[in-house]
């Protein structure tokens, strides 16, 4: 799902996930900094573009319905030391 909308948008997948959150912020009132993970400093340049994406209804409406799918805690794994080993 979060490949189609990056499709229409002729964005990446983490561009639409993160203007999701941005997008899910603004309907609560509430201000929101993401903070993606990178290795790569052009990722990260990169996902500034989640900036610019305005996620219409449709959109929002499709990404909601698979966010049971992503929700819950980081860890895995009972072992926190796999989290930081650079498995993630």
């Amino acid at each position: 799902m979060v490949a189609e909308v990056a499709l229409r948008h002729d964005a990446t997948n983490a561009q639409i996930a993160l203007a999701w959150l941005l997008h899910r912020a603004a309907q609560f009132g509430v201000a929101a900094v993401t903070i993606p993970g990178s290795r790569k400093p052009e990722r990260s340049v990169e996902n500034l573009g989640a900036l610019d994406l305005r996620l219409g209804t449709e959109d929002m409406g499709s990404l909601d319905a698979i966010r049971i799918l992503v929700e819950g805690t980081r860890n895995i794994v009972d072992n926190p030391q796999w989290i930081s080993s650079g498995r993630e």
